[in-house]
């Protein structure tokens, strides 16, 4: 880690711009975009073109991307009227289809969640009287679905479970060390004292995150409570069925001929 760093320190010195240049002809592992432009840009005619992109959402005002948005030349923008006529009012950068007049869907459901709340009424039920034919081949995929889920759904509770108390031992640790942003040494002097075998390990395996780190609290933000939150998020969110984000959109998820939904807010959440 020390050598790559210095290594990256040691080019950025030469080259403010090495992470254009090319590993052949450079000798600089950058990503060969002036190579691009000298050879295989070279004499072309530039022709506009406009790019789509389907994502989570996007910075508006982000210095590289602000000169060359989109925009919708037949919208007056923040007027709150649809101006073209489209459907879309105030659609000058594009369109968010995750969102409504209520705000954005931050969190959202898996596949196989969505599936499970829309059917579970009527295949749990009709596994306690019997299948009628015309539901059969239905109830099978919805068997198999769930299943799915319930394994991943015990997979993921154990890796929350684990997260958490590794988080407890580890907040036990810090408060018995005594600093907020403890170094290695730190905890290699508080592991010979460890009062258990947990705490030993929860030390060591520290230990070990902290030789990649370049402090505690950046490891402890980074990876501890972000972790924590990470498994949270996907048990209350992503596989909750009982928890349903459309109601934001206000939009019938399986119409799939619905066209006027979402708002204007291309950076999303």
């Amino acid at each position: 880690m020390g050598i790559c760093t210095g290594l990256v320190q040691m080019l950025y010195a030469q080259d403010n711009n090495w992470q254009h240049k090319d590993p052949e002809t450079d000798k600089i592992m950058g990503i060969s975009t002036e190579k691009a432009y000298s050879e295989l840009l070279k004499n072309k005619k530039p022709k506009e073109i406009i790019v789509a992109v389907i994502d989570g959402g996007i910075d508006t005002m982000q210095e590289d991307l602000k000169s060359v948005l989109w925009v919708n030349k037949k919208e007056k923008p923040g007027n709150d009227k649809d101006d073209d006529r489209n459907g879309y009012v105030d659609d000058v950068h594009g369109w968010n289809f995750i969102g409504g007049k209520k705000g954005n869907v931050e969190y959202d459901n898996q596949e196989q969640t969505r599936i499970i709340r829309q059917d579970r009424a009527l295949y749990d039920s009709l596994a306690t009287v019997g299948i009628p034919q015309k539901d059969l081949s239905g109830y099978r995929s919805y068997v198999v679905i769930r299943k799915d889920y319930e394994r991943d759904l015990v997979y993921t509770q154990s890796l929350a479970e684990n997260a958490r108390n590794f988080k407890a031992v580890l907040d036990s640790v810090l408060v018995k060390i005594g600093k907020e942003n403890p170094t290695i040494d730190d905890f290699i002097k508080y592991r010979d004292r460890a009062i258990n075998a947990q705490e030993k390990k929860i030390c060591s395996q520290t230990i070990d995150q902290l030789k990649n780190q370049l402090n505690f609290s950046k490891f402890y933000k980074e990876q501890i409570l972000a972790g924590c939150n990470f498994f949270r998020n996907e048990l209350d969110y992503h596989m909750n069925p009982d928890y349903d984000p459309r109601a934001i959109v206000g939009d019938h998820y399986y119409n799939d001929q619905e066209k006027h939904y979402g708002n204007n807010d291309v950076c999303g959440p």
